[in-house]
């Protein structure tokens, strides 16, 4: 939130004062038209109508607090209005995530690095993390690819520097946990559970703090440290509904490898039932790929 209210902020003071006023009063009453919505619908004790219809008329501009409760009123969250504001483009790490995606799906590593170019240079912290982001897709396909110490330890101070996790910190842990020692890593994992907890009750903030578990407790599965993951798969089973099915297959995937490797009697029969399952609802390629590391972590031990 604390986020998206500076984005706020930031957009103000970019436009002349009469341009601003007039900018986001404009889009506000767009919205509130759109939703079949008066001025008497939204305001409050705290918001009332005459300060609606200025800010509308870009007279005046509402306090962060009155802006919220405006917000608000036409049942929209912040980040959704911000995605207005940006006339409903996708933001920079959507974008970056995207391109990322598409690169790794075809496993080109010449793209990784032409990506990695184009990013050349850490003006900020964000650029550096783009930067350990890439260069660790690259490391997961060229082996021999060295990130230096130095960038992992810089990244690792940075985690623990927030205080609270955002969605932004939560794809980033996720993208580059391969990259930590595994006292690291699971040092991390329990400041990430413990630093997200105030956002946890954001619908999208809950699916990366999901995918995120997800990705941690498959990297400790593959260095066979068994005895780390029970704490993060109940971490990750607290947060699921009866409609998470993507997760639930996950999570059940996870238990029935434990399930396999504390057996005595080394039997893949109810693990291949449980891909079975997947591929009968469609998910084929969730069940490929759940095959294919089954395979690489019975092959390493």
């Amino acid at each position: 939130m604390q986020k998206h209210i500076l984005k706020y902020l930031m957009y103000c003071e970019r436009k002349s004062c009469m341009n601003k006023n007039e900018k986001i009063g404009e889009l506000y009453k767009e919205l509130r038209l759109a939703r079949g919505l008066k001025l008497k619908d939204i305001a409050t004790k705290k918001l009332t109508v005459s300060q609606l219809s200025k800010f509308e008329r870009g007279q005046s501009m509402l306090s962060a607090d009155r802006f919220l409760l405006a917000i608000s009123g036409l049942n929209m969250n912040f980040a959704e209005f911000a995605h207005a504001m940006d006339d409903y483009q996708p933001n920079r790490l959507t974008i970056f995530a995207d391109k990322l995606f598409t690169i790794f799906i075809s496993q080109d590593v010449e793209g990784f690095k032409k990506f990695l170019e184009e990013k050349d240079g850490d003006r900020t912290i964000y650029d550096f993390i783009e930067r350990i982001i890439i260069k660790n897709n690259i490391k997961s396909i060229e082996k021999e690819y060295e990130i230096s110490f130095s960038e992992i330890e810089r990244l690792t101070q940075y985690f623990y520097s927030i205080e609270n996790w955002t969605a932004y910190e939560l794809y980033v842990f996720g993208e580059t946990v391969s990259l930590y020692s595994t006292l690291d890593l699971v040092f991390l994992g329990e400041v990430c559970c413990e630093r997200s907890k105030k956002f946890r009750q954001l619908d999208s903030y809950v699916k990366q703090y999901r995918s995120t578990l997800a990705n941690l407790i498959s990297v400790l599965i593959s260095r066979n440290e068994l005895v780390y993951i029970n704490f993060f798969i109940t971490e990750l089973e607290n947060d699921l509904r009866y409609s998470d099915l993507f997760e639930h297959a996950t999570l059940n995937f996870f238990k029935l490898y434990l399930e396999y490797q504390e057996s005595a009697v080394k039997d893949k029969k109810r693990i291949v039932q449980h891909l079975q399952a997947i591929r009968t609802l469609g998910c084929t390629e969730l069940a490929a790929s759940f095959e294919e590391n089954f395979n690489q972590w019975i092959k390493k031990i």
